[in-house]
């Protein structure tokens, strides 16, 4: 991965066995408070501290979480704290969404109602700004009609989505608003809510409320994908940094963040007052356009003519090498257009197709170019942009203002072991940032045996939506998280 401004933190291993005494296959998240704190969030509920907080990376304290609570969402930067979650020992155990205003020794549980929506309902999410919360209820109207059809002459009806609101100032929750599509994430800050739902047409609508009960949308361009995003949203920049500050001091994970260029992807990605601190995956060669596939730049030679792709831009230039000038220009919007080009045919034979260009004056064939020999020199070219490409392979980041980055490989940040062809295992990465520290959580997987399938992806991941979490399965064997600080000023 070749990235500029290779330098980065001086990363210090700290003993934290003693804090977190988890067996090895439970999952810890690390979280970034945002106000100078980190959380360290355990969705077991056989843990009895499930989630613990630091303002130094060294020193912990558990937060009072009910017992038994699984928790998945900890927010504790306004007065009213919030927390989403499950509690495994009820008859039917959904999201639950609890509140408390005396920092965790009581805890209120806000009830919303499912029951008045076609299909099925779950929460999808809570938010909170100031005392007021903002529930995410989402709807799906897909259901598959087992009873009727067994086989390929199943059908199903048309799914409609849809995203409800519901506005609670700590009693009764009301639903205040409903919007079609899927809900994909959101915030509270000083200024109201900030939501995002992906729509029917696979637009992206950012939500805004001053009180999160009149609310407007507005169209974003965003990608809010958890691999190969390009940017991600918040409000407008101030004073060339990229931070969002939810509230005063506190700064939100949700930033306008362009991605570092060799960077394809952010496995994880955390903000805090120190500055940015970031898990990246590389970007492929195709990855500067979107991933819409580029003609390569390749030139065929062949009987005094010479094939000249992506010349000019997505397009096909025929030049002639005795004359030295061009026989033929086809541009980007030309090839893309349906219909014949002039001068050119395809003609079959027993070897297959050939692009055949004729004399523009007389017709008379020119040069003939067989298919074989077109995708031969395609796929060469191609194989070796990818040579060097290796999509496992990580680095980590530190921005103090999301523009300018500093880079390490996990070998220069923690002393890993390089990797080879043979190794049966990948590394995790976690990081978090607090008010002058950055912490990270790094946790080793082993493969076992022949239950390791080609499909399954190899990488880094950093949260409960990160899709590489969802193969952290009894086919892997996790060594104990080793733990990192590195001090900033």
């Amino acid at each position: 991965m070749d990235i500029s401004q290779e330098s980065g933190l001086v990363w210090t291993e700290v003993d934290l066995s003693g804090v977190f005494d988890l067996d090895v296959d439970e999952s810890l998240e690390l979280e970034s408070v945002g106000d100078g704190r980190v959380l360290a969030v355990s969705a077991s509920p056989d843990v009895v501290n499930n989630v613990l907080v630091t303002d130094n990376g060294v020193d912990w304290a558990a937060l009072p979480i009910p017992n038994g609570f699984s928790p998945w969402s900890v927010d504790i930067t306004g007065e009213r704290w919030l927390i989403l979650g499950r509690d495994p020992t009820k008859e039917a155990p959904g999201t639950q969404i609890l509140f408390s205003d005396d920092r965790g020794s009581n805890w209120t549980e806000l009830a919303v109602e499912l029951g008045p929506f076609d299909g099925t309902a779950w929460i999808g999410n809570a938010i909170v700004a100031g005392r007021l919360i903002v529930a995410a209820v989402q709807s799906d109207t897909w259901q598959p009609q087992l009873d009727e059809a067994l086989d390929d002459d199943m059908a199903y009806e048309p799914s409609e989505k849809h995203v409800h609101l519901f506005l609670s100032d700590g009693g009764p929750a009301e639903l205040v608003a409903e919007f079609q599509g899927w809900y994909t994430g959101g915030h509270g800050a000083s200024d109201g809510f900030h939501l995002i739902i992906s729509g029917p047409a696979a637009e992206d609508y950012l939500l805004h409320s001053p009180d999160g009960r009149q609310w407007s949308s507005t169209i974003v361009d965003v990608h809010v994908t958890d691999s190969a995003r390009n940017e991600l949203w918040t409000a407008d920049p101030t004073d060339g940094r990229f931070k969002l500050e939810r509230f005063e001091g506190v700064f939100g994970s949700d930033q306008v963040l362009t991605l570092p260029d060799g960077i394809g992807w952010m496995p994880d990605l955390a903000v805090g007052p120190a500055g940015v601190a970031a898990v990246g995956g590389p970007a492929s060669p195709n990855d500067e356009l979107g991933g819409d596939f580029t003609l390569p730049d390749i030139s065929i030679e062949k009987n005094g003519y010479e094939l000249r792709y992506n010349q000019p831009e997505g397009g096909i230039t025929l030049w002639d090498l005795n004359e030295d000038s061009a026989v033929y220009v086809f541009d980007a919007e030309t090839l893309q257009s349906e219909g014949e080009f002039q001068g050119v045919s395809e003609v079959e034979d027993a070897s297959g197709s050939n692009v055949v260009f004729h004399d523009p004056e007389t017709g008379a064939e020119l040069v003939a170019f067989s298919g074989e020999e077109l995708a031969a020199a395609v796929t060469e070219e191609v194989s070796a942009a990818y040579s060097e490409y290796d999509p496992d392979e990580f680095i980590i980041g530190w921005s103090t203002d999301g523009t300018d980055w500093e880079w390490q490989t996990p070998q220069e940040a923690f002393g890993l072991p390089e990797s080879t062809p043979d190794d049966n295992s990948f590394t995790q990465v976690q990081v978090a940032v607090g008010h002058d520290f950055v912490i990270a959580m790094v946790q080793t997987y082993e493969f076992l045996g022949s239950d390791f399938g080609e499909d399954a992806p190899i990488g880094v991941g950093d949260s409960q939506s990160d899709s590489t979490s969802a193969y952290l399965t009894t086919t892997t064997s996790p060594s104990p998280p080793r733990w990192f600080v590195a001090r900033v000023e």
